[in-house]
């Protein structure tokens, strides 16, 4: 069972909500106790980022809920030890399952009440050892044959000498001696710097501890660059089990944790995998979760022998979304003859690089030792580096592509080799070779091209139609942000010069398009459904915003006739009329500026400072991108009647994009008087019920 911090309940994960009762005094003696949200009273992300995840485990209430869990108390240890012979019943007879691991880092209990709990042997023998026994129970009865993996307190685990150093507490194996023979002494190992030099010293007391119990023995988890350095080294010289494991930040990209501080920008870089559109349609979606779903690599054949294997990628990308697939293909040094050991469509994110790394990957999975000959220079001198130096994340944690990178250094530390790699030119003819070598890695170049080639008709019908689908939605997009980008282009033209941007006057809002100077876009839209990004709800302080800016903004509201509309009205069309009548446009934030393009007194502040309005002449091609000018906008109306304490509701549910910019807005149905001329203008009608904003006069 992984946990870390038992439960939500203490910022943390692990058994259910019902394990645990609502604790109103959560984080004491940390802090003051959190003032929980929702019906469970679960603390907020904010409250939880005051202090680190595992420094949670020193609350009071951590310690309780830990006491109950071991002490059986409402019957928690024996619904832990169902839970496992749960897990087990429904994996039975599955070859991948080793074992279970028990518990992840289990802490000590509640020192508050007992103190003594705090030495790990202490802890390991009045907590862990009753506890293990009747989890081992169930199990026993579910599967008599499953190893048990066992951990010790997380407390002793850091190798600190004089207190990490002592026996550990537990009296026998799981569920007693005789089950010895299917129980494996679990441990982890994170060393502070004063550690390093005791290694040795804290693996053989492990050692010790495993022949006392006569269990097995496995070092199940250590991290970074020094466990190969330190730990690793020390662990193959005492013949110990172990696994190096690495917290990282491998997530897809999905609409929730986009962030761009360019929208120009974001249209010209490939961030998504879908062709480098920065607002992704529900079809290149869907693309992507069909991509991940294919399956792995069969791994069929395994050569045992030295083997001479090529690689290759094959990407088409025509349509501007990428297809890519690859192929291994094997023979004999100085032989014609080849065979495809195995070429498949690439799964998951598609480029070719990708491609040309996968199937180098695949090449070490099938072979214990081979030359391997790829024409990815990329991919060789990667390679080359891992055979040269290893794994250094200081350098490879920077590259692209670093999941397929791992895999490749995991391949090549696991089995004996020796490895090779060879570059070898690309798409050359073999009958122009100038010798014998070059026409034979010619030949089977050519050959793997082939099959990487051939392995894109492995593509399934079903695949092949959300291809199809997401290329003609990225197409339909790229096309409706060309013409708002123009849009924007127009308006940033009329802004007033470098002298003084701010001047943006009603007579110069033309949109550079059109012989009336105008844009139509529901013509040149196509009447495209376009989806915006989900984003969290930002929050501005006011004072960032800029008094003067807020009052222009005040004033702006306070002297109109409103009047109720028929239709909705985008925050578009309000913002464009707040420009056209007070020759305002909202602030930029430096923080996502060039520090070169700042004034002077900026480039060493703080960087969430806002420019202010004297300073706009000092600007060199930092206007602010209409997106952001319009995401500002609906964020100062906010801050505007918070403080005026105006009758509103203010709901930003979807980050305002480019493409989303000049969607209507149904809930917002109070408006200008002279909105009329701005909504006949822009003519945007694309239907959206994304922003809900209610504005009414004080």
């Amino acid at each position: 069972m992984h946990q870390d911090g038992l439960s939500e309940r203490f910022c943390g994960e692990g058994v259910p909500l019902w394990a645990v009762p609502k604790e109103h005094t959560f984080p004491l003696p940390l802090g003051l106790p959190y003032r929980g949200q929702g019906n469970d009273g679960l603390p907020t992300r904010s409250q939880c980022a005051k202090h680190m995840w595992y420094t949670y485990q020193a609350a009071y209430a951590s310690g309780a809920a830990y006491e109950r869990l071991y002490t059986n108390q409402d019957n928690l240890t024996d619904a832990w030890g169902a839970f496992w012979a749960k897990v087990l019943q429904s994996f039975k007879g599955s070859q991948s399952l080793l074992g279970v691991n028990i518990i992840n880092e289990p802490f000590v209990g509640n020192p508050y009440k007992d103190p003594a709990l705090m030495v790990p042997e202490a802890a390991d023998r009045l907590r862990l050892q009753p506890a293990y026994d009747i989890v081992a129970r169930h199990i026993r009865a579910a599967d008599p044959d499953s190893i048990i993996f066992f951990p010790g307190t997380t407390s002793d685990r850091t190798g600190r000498p004089y207190t990490d150093f002592l026996p550990q507490g537990f009296q026998h194996a799981p569920g007693g001696k005789e089950f010895a023979d299917r129980a494996v002494n679990s441990f982890h190992y994170y060393t502070p710097p004063q550690s390093d030099s005791h290694v040795k010293q804290y693996f053989q007391k492990r050692i010790k501890d495993a022949r006392r119990l006569e269990t097995g023995l496995f070092l199940t988890e250590s991290c970074c660059e020094k466990f190969f350095h330190k730990v690793a080294p020390v662990a193959e010289s005492l013949g110990m089990s172990w696994i190096h494991w690495e917290w990282k930040q491998f997530f897809r990209e999905t609409e929730a944790s986009r962030t761009s501080p360019d929208q120009n920008a974001a249209f010209g870089a490939d961030k998504t995998g879908c062709g480098g559109l920065w607002v992704i349609p529900p079809e290149c979606a869907k693309l992507q979760e069909a991509l991940e779903a294919l399956p792995p690599p069969a791994h069929n054949v395994f050569f045992e022998e030295h083997i001479c294997l090529f690689t290759d990628g094959s990407t088409y990308d025509s349509t501007g979304i990428p297809r890519s697939a690859w192929a291994v293909v094997c023979t004999r040094e100085g032989s014609l003859d080849n065979a495809i050991v195995e070429s498949a469509c690439l799964c998951g994110k598609q480029s070719n690089p990708r491609a040309e790394l996968t199937a180098v990957l695949v090449a070490f999975q099938h072979a214990v030792t081979a030359d391997i000959y790829s024409d990815a220079l990329g991919v060789v001198r990667g390679v080359r580096r891992l055979l040269r130096e290893g794994w250094r994340y200081k350098y490879w944690g920077k590259q692209v592509n670093l999941d397929l990178w791992w895999l490749a250094w995991q391949q090549i530390f696991s089995k004996p080799g020796p490895w090779k790699i060879f570059h070898v030119k690309s798409h050359s003819d073999h009958r122009m070779a100038v010798d014998q070598f070059s026409k034979w890695t010619f030949w089977h170049n050519a050959a793997a091209d082939e099959a990487a080639k051939a392995a894109h008709l492995k593509r399934s019908v079903e695949l092949n139609q959300c291809f199809e689908q997401a290329s003609a939605a990225a197409a339909s997009q790229r096309h409706a942000a060309a013409k708002l980008f123009a849009f924007h282009e127009g308006v940033v033209k009329q802004a007033g010069g470098d002298e003084n941007p701010q001047v943006l006057s009603v007579g110069g809002l033309g949109f550079g398009v059109g012989g009336d100077g105008q844009i139509d876009l529901i013509r040149d839209l196509g009447g495209v459904q376009v989806q915006t990004c989900v984003q969290p709800l930002l929050e501005f302080d006011d004072c960032l915003m800029g008094p003067r800016f807020l009052w222009v903004l005040q004033k702006f509201f306070l002297s109109q006739s409103w009047k109720q509309t028929q239709s909705p009205v985008s925050v578009l069309e309000i913002y464009l009329e707040f420009v056209a009548q007070t020759g305002w446009i909202a602030p930029a934030n430096t923080a996502k500026m060039e520090s070169a393009t700042l004034p002077l007194r900026h480039r060493n502040s703080i960087p969430s400072s806002w420019v202010h309005e004297s300073e706009y002449p000092a600007l060199k091609l930092c206007r602010p991108a209409l997106g952001k000018q319009v995401a500002v906008f609906l964020h100062a109306i906010k801050e505007l009647f918070k403080r005026t304490q105006a009758e509103h509701s203010v709901v930003q549910e979807k980050a305002l994009s480019v493409i989303g910019l000049s969607r209507r807005v149904p809930a917002l149905y109070i408006c200008p008087m002279t909105i009329d001329a701005q909504a006949i203008r822009l003519k945007s009608v694309i239907g959206s019920d994304k922003y809900d904003l209610v504005v009414k006069r004080p």
